[in-house]
């Protein structure tokens, strides 16, 4: 059998010529960006024999089940794009190995074929003949399959969750649901690995988000995060539905899930109906979660930090039965304390079971993933700026209202179950199927602060005891067929299919005045009462209910070599019901739409792609209602996007460059003349520029940087805000650049370190357009060693300067959070 050696990004070991030639290259001083536009891959190696390292040829991601092997074959030659010539009476009874992986087309070929007494020859560079092993040696021509090594990724391709080494991912499964690599997919995607999460020591989405483009926080109410794509909301915290996505499924979004399961996010920018249905014209966020892999092992994790963080992590992985027919995979994970904010507390426990077998003699996969999460604790809402607009000079530490010991109290439990199914049948079909419930409960109490019109330069504020209960149930699957073929000597594909969303969600919020008192000299001394002796009508008392059914197509042709178009189109059908409780009245609307995406892509050069496309969103409004008690319309959506697309270093560098302008109907704003209701306001319009890099030009070195620039727009309004800049986008620009080292020899081998600096210039916090919280950079570090092999030991320093910034701004009124004072963070990691 092929012998695989499985190398860590950070620790390749290529050739010292190669190592010379790139580090010359780094050493010229060409920036980031200049590879992004111009910059190459190293000059090409001569043609020759297969490559038997991965160094030598560009290395392509395969998803090749164990299976017969004349199917395997087929499955080669349309991921690897070769022609294959064999006598399929050569292959009658025999069975293939299972390929998944990052491999060059000769090793993968060597690893398919291993133990099968097949081996092959080359007829020209994407062609090759198939032959049975001669007795005694290869006079035939054909190559002999010694055992090879592989260095680099096994990162697996859709429908894959195999895990990605490093920080660049080459194929993400959110966008077109097929085995497309990212560069050759007509939109711009966004990609945060692992590695990187824990790099940068990123605890929620919006940390970890960080390092996309476009992506930036909006707000925070308690232990909820919402975030901006594009400089439009993903989702509000009282609404049934939202553009968050786990493993492509939507999925709750009233709650922040532990970091202990994400394998990675993937972000699909620009309007996203086309995969999910529900979306904004900003795109749609999908979290995928780890699951089983093909060895044993055991990791354990301790974590603490600054506020009395304890943390602890143990993630289990077993498999059974030849061929590891069989996996299984247990993460558990305890968390206490960690808030900085004075008299807020925090208790979480994250339990996730997961399994997946081959059957049909590989041909087939089927998962089963679980998770449960408690939070027991308090939140805090955070406070409203000064009445001219300026954040109140106070500790970030304060806590205006009171935490626990004033009676605040959140409770959360959440529960989820997913199966997933995917078939490789014979002649290029695949069937993949999957489904999901998830169970959320939120009950919360909190002593707040806020204030219409912002706090009087006096200080004083008004004290409010708010609750809200929300119970969310989401059932959702989907099922397609894809179909690759063959046609004028290039590779297609087309696929159909259905999905299916029932969301309801139950919600009960209200609050109560409790008195004043003064920022500046805070007493803290009012109690909140029990939830049920809150007095007055609660404000929100409704039941939402929201099912949805789409059935989609998508045809991806290459009309020629270097030319691949995507186009697809999908039909919605809505049900939305929305009881008010106070009233005892039920809204009922049944919207329907019909969405489409088109593209191109085009290879310039190997190394350098250029893309263009348009694509549409509608959103079901299933909560924003107006004074007269009537649902909005749905939101509508369209995006034109163009830019670039590169990958140097032999795949292990590369980036994006977008340019987007993108338009959103009927956006629900507050009403002006009632706030606690809302109006369409038109139109909106955001355009902007995008640029993401990520990967490792030379070995050790592993770097991610974004940059984005969004201008947005009323244009078309119905409250006398034409021309302003919407509530809750950004202010023009905001990024991140993250690096880090690890030295590959020497004394100081197998120690690393690395920083970066986020940068924003701030949100706009009203609809004049006038308002915006303040501009801030925050750097942070990490330095990291492995003493040995299986320990590591990090630490993280988050906010170095110690920056007082609002990190989650909101408005004038209320619900604006300063970002954690300097904190650090100390881990140990133990693998088995």
């Amino acid at each position: 059998m092929a012998q695989i050696e499985e190398k860590h990004a950070n620790g390749q070991e290529l050739g010292k010529d190669t190592d010379r030639s790139r580090l010359k290259l780094l050493m010229t001083g060409v920036s980031v960006a200049a590879v992004l536009i111009g910059a190459g891959p190293a000059p090409a190696q001569p043609n020759g024999p297969p490559a038997q390292t991965a160094t030598e040829e560009a290395r392509i991601a395969f998803d090749i089940p164990a299976q017969p092997l004349e199917s395997a074959v087929t499955a080669f030659g349309f991921q690897a794009r070769y022609q294959v010539a064999v006598d399929q009476a050569t292959l009658t009874g025999l069975k293939s190995n299972r390929v998944r992986g990052n491999f060059t087309p000769a090793e993968a070929l060597s690893l398919l074929l291993a133990g099968t007494g097949i081996t092959y020859r080359l007829i020209d560079e994407n062609s090759v003949t198939l032959v049975a092993a001669s007795p005694g040696g290869t006079d035939d021509g054909s190559i002999q399959l010694d055992p090879i090594t592989v260095e680099g990724t096994t990162e697996g391709p859709p429908p894959s969750l195999d895990p990605v080494e490093g920080y660049r991912a080459d194929y993400a499964t959110t966008g077109t649901r097929i085995r497309l690599p990212i560069e050759e997919n007509p939109s711009s995607i966004g990609v945060v690995t692992d590695d990187l999460i824990e790099d940068t020591v990123s605890r929620t989405k919006g940390d970890a988000l960080e390092g996309v483009s476009g992506v930036s926080r909006q707000v925070r109410i308690g232990r909820s995060e919402f975030l901006t794509i594009r400089g439009f909301s993903s989702g509000v915290f009282n609404s049934a539905t939202s553009s968050l996505k786990e493993n492509g499924l939507p999925a709750n979004a009233d709650f922040a899930l532990d970091p202990a399961l994400i394998e990675r996010y993937e972000v699909l920018k620009g309007p996203a109906s086309i995969v999910g249905g529900a979306s904004s014209p900003g795109g749609v966020i999908n979290r995928i979660t780890k699951t089983p892999q093909t060895e044993n092992f055991a990791i354990f994790e301790g974590q603490g930090g600054s506020f009395g963080l304890k943390r602890g992590v143990a993630d289990l992985n077993g498999v059974a039965f030849e061929n590891q027919r069989l996996r299984g995979r247990l993460i558990a994970a305890a968390e206490d304390g960690g808030d900085f904010v004075d008299d807020v507390d925090s208790r979480q426990t994250t339990v996730a079971p997961s399994i997946e077998g081959d059957l049909f003699d590989g041909a087939a996969t089927l998962r089963i993933i679980g998770r449960y999460q408690n939070f027991d604790g308090a939140s805090y809402l955070g406070f409203p700026l000064l009445e001219n607009g300026e954040v109140p000079d106070i500790s970030p530490t304060t806590n205006i209202g009171g935490g626990e010991s004033n009676g605040a109290f959140t409770e959360y439990t959440s529960g989820s179950a997913q199966i997933q199914y995917e078939h490789a049948f014979l002649d290029r079909l695949t069937l993949s199927a999957k489904a999901g419930f998830e169970q959320s409960d939120l009950e919360e109490l909190d002593v707040y602060s806020y204030r219409y019109g912002g706090i009087p330069l006096s200080g004083d504020t008004y004290i409010y005891a708010g609750f809200r209960d929300t119970e969310t149930e989401t059932y959702a699957g989907e099922i397609y067929l894809s179909k690759a073929f063959t046609a004028l000597g290039q590779d297609h594909e087309v696929l159909i299919g259905a999905d299916y969303r029932d969301q309801a969600q139950t919600f009960l919020s209200g609050y109560q005045y409790l008195g004043i008192d003064n920022i500046f000299n805070l007493q803290n001394n009012f109690q909140a009462p029990p939830i049920n002796e809150i007095v007055g009508t609660p404000l929100f008392n409704r039941d939402i209910r929201l099912q949805q059914t789409g059935l989609f197509g998508q045809l991806v042709i290459r009309p020629f070599d270097r030319l691949t178009l995507v186009a697809a189109g999908r039909q919605d059908w809505a049900e939305i019901k929305n009881l008010n409780k106070n009233t005892d009245t039920t809204l009922r609307e049944d919207p329907t739409a019909f969405t489409a995406r088109v593209g191109a892509t085009f290879e310039v050069t190997p190394w350098l792609n250029i893309y263009g496309g348009y694509q549409e969103s509608f959103e079901p409004n299933a909560t924003a209602v107006t004074v007269d008690d009537e649902l909005l319309p749905s939101e509508t959506g369209q995006s034109y996007e163009a830019g670039a697309k590169v990958n140097a270093f032999d795949g292990r560098f590369g980036g994006t460059l977008a340019l987007f302008r993108t338009f959103r109907q009927n956006v629900a704003t507050t009403d002006p003349a009632n706030p606690r209701f809302s109006i369409a306001d038109g139109e909106q319009r955001n355009q902007g520029i995008e640029l993401d890099v990520n990967g490792a030009p030379i070995p050790g070195l592993q770097l991610s940087a974004s940059f984005a620039y969004v201008d947005a727009e009323v244009t078309e309004s119905n409250a006398g805000t034409e021309g302003n800049s919407p509530f809750g986008a950004p202010v023009d620009y905001f990024g991140r650049v993250w690096g880090t080292y690890t030295f590959q020899s020497g004394p100081l081998r197998n120690f690393g370190f690395g920083g970066g600096v986020y940068f924003t210039n701030g949100n706009h916090l009203d609809a004049t357009g006038t308002l915006t919280s303040d501009g801030y950079e925050r750097v942070d570090l990490v330095a990291f060693y492995r003493p040995l092999d299986n320990v590591e030991l990090r630490l993280n320093v988050r906010n170095l300067t110690d920056a007082t910034y609002i990190e989650a701004p909101r408005d004038i009124n209320g619900f604006n959070q300063f970002g954690a004072p300097r904190s650090i963070f100390g881990t140990l990691t133990v693998r088995f």
